[in-house]
């Protein structure tokens, strides 16, 4: 879950490759990062990274009339940090990489 100003970043974009303007859009960025964490070339792998079907929300302030946009929001963020599918002790946490690259493809790294 990333948080942004919707002045800046309001869509995704365009999820191919740099436009002709030269600008990377917020799923470009998204993709770079994380083929950048994997040490892969973003060009072959940005389809690695999975953009749901809905991926963008507002919360355009704790108003009344905003209350379904914070309880979308709020029903996100609890999604990610729930514990029933946490695994602990088992090596798949934060500090642990499951980087393989047999399973990604090239076996070079």
């Amino acid at each position: 879950m990333l948080l942004v100003n919707k002045d800046t970043f309001h869509t995704l974009g365009d999820y191919q490759p740099q436009c002709n303007d030269g600008i990377d859009s917020l799923a470009n960025v998204i993709q770079k990062a994380w083929c950048s964490a994997l040490k892969l070339p973003w060009e072959a792998y940005a389809g690695l990274v999975h953009f749901p079907e809905h991926p963008c929300g507002w919360i355009e302030g704790k108003r009344p009339e905003h209350e379904e946009q914070y309880v979308t929001a709020r029903q996100r963020a609890m999604y990610l940090a729930k514990e029933y599918t946490k695994h602990y002790g088992d090596g798949r946490s934060f500090g642990c990489s499951q980087r393989n690259p047999s399973v990604i493809g090239t076996g070079q790294m």
